[in-house]
């Protein structure tokens, strides 16, 4: 696990070694099974290679430690989380934000967000401010990359935006073991123009400071950029996993085009 997390971020064991304070040594033994390596050293490891929590959990495991993050089912903090993340969104109002877990699936979102996908013909999604089950959870990448969907041709720089998207997907889920991940890369792939932009290289977005998001809902034409939130300090795998991504007005006619779109209440 190691050597194949190590092998996807592009780091020596020399690279590694320093980063994480062992010798080379030391880390090819315990890479090639020849040494047993402490508690400490594989959490040293681990963030030295920026491992997700729930892949700091399998490193652990795989060693004979108990995980270092939990997945609670206490009611009372699932709660506080759904709390939390509501507040945030309720901030972010009337510009569209949505609570993502690690696989893209949307969790949670407020007005805005709503009132932006029925614009593009997306009627029946759950309300605002409530987290979504499982089951009915809809997935942003789909909502990018599958051309049914209705959001893909409302997105006038969808192959730039694509690239971006794609690519940072593929990072956050190149060395995972959660097979439920790979199969989500794998369904977008299938989409019509996805293989064509991972066979290249990543899109220049262009000189501006962030990458826009340019949209077509009907007559508006509307230009976004996006920041995405993590809660500080988590705890919890599915705290720990969660991002809040809003989308901003890039320019003042956008602003107000919004904020008349969106209706103002609880």
């Amino acid at each position: 696990m190691l050597r194949q997390w190590r092998t996807t971020r592009g780091m020596s064991q020399q690279a590694l070694s320093l980063d994480a304070g062992v010798s080379t040594r030391h880390l090819s033994f315990v890479e090639t099974g020849r040494a047993e390596p402490s508690r400490e050293l594989l959490l040293k490891l681990s963030g030295a290679l920026g491992m997700p929590p729930r892949d700091r959990n399998a490193l652990l495991s795989a060693a004979g430690y108990q995980p270092i993050y939990r997945e609670t089912s206490d009611v009372d903090t699932r709660a506080e989380m759904a709390h939390a993340v509501a507040l945030i969104l309720r901030q972010n109002d009337p510009f569209a934000a949505v609570a993502v877990d690690r696989d893209f699936a949307a969790v949670m979102w407020n007005r805005g967000f709503a009132t932006f996908m029925a614009a593009l013909g997306q009627q029946d999604i759950p309300p605002p401010f409530s987290m979504v089950p499982n089951n009915t959870r809809f997935n942003l990448l789909d909502a990018i990359f599958d051309p049914a969907l209705g959001v893909r041709g409302a997105i006038e720089n969808w192959e730039e935006v694509a690239s971006h998207v794609l690519w940072r997907a593929r990072a956050e889920m190149a060395a995972t073991r959660d097979t439920h991940g790979r199969a989500i890369m794998e369904r977008m792939v299938r989409h019509p123009g996805v293989l064509e932009i991972l066979s290249a290289a990543p899109k220049d977005g262009g000189r501006g400071f962030v990458l826009p998001l340019h949209m077509r809902v009907g007559e508006l034409s509307l230009s976004f950029f996006t920041t995405i939130t993590t809660l500080g300090t988590p705890q919890d795998l599915t705290a720990c996993e969660l991002r809040i991504e809003t989308y901003h007005p890039a320019n003042t006619e956008t602003e107000a085009l919004v904020r008349a779109m969106t209706p103002v209440g609880d």
